[in-house]
């Protein structure tokens, strides 16, 4: 499926990269025109393998596919994990603060 020049390896390189370049590049330390030149080149290389491919206006949504579900999947996660840390807290009630008036 993912073999070929026909095949879905675009959507995987892209959108990994993508998530590469809109999260992970900036914690590397990087110069902000390396920062630059390594987005462009993102950009630059999407449009040439897509355009060789003949499918130039299909590349945004295939290329945003598997960012929006990594950050869709990544919010999902942090909802439930809310959730269920609320839960926790109100099954076990709330810890009695030291120094209240009226608590021995």
């Amino acid at each position: 499926m993912t073999s070929g020049p026909d095949g879905m390896w675009p959507m995987f390189l892209f959108g990994f990269l993508c998530v590469f370049v809109i999260t992970q590049m900036h914690g590397l330390g990087l110069p902000r025109p390396v920062r630059g030149l390594l987005a462009a080149c993102y950009g630059g290389s999407l449009l040439a393998v897509y355009a060789l491919r003949g499918d130039l206006w299909g590349a945004a949504a295939e290329a945003v596919r598997i960012p929006a579900i990594e950050y869709a999947l990544a919010g999902i996660l942090t909802l439930l994990t809310w959730a269920g840390l609320r839960a926790a807290r109100r099954v076990r009630g709330r810890p009695r603060r030291a120094g209240r008036a009226g608590v021995r």
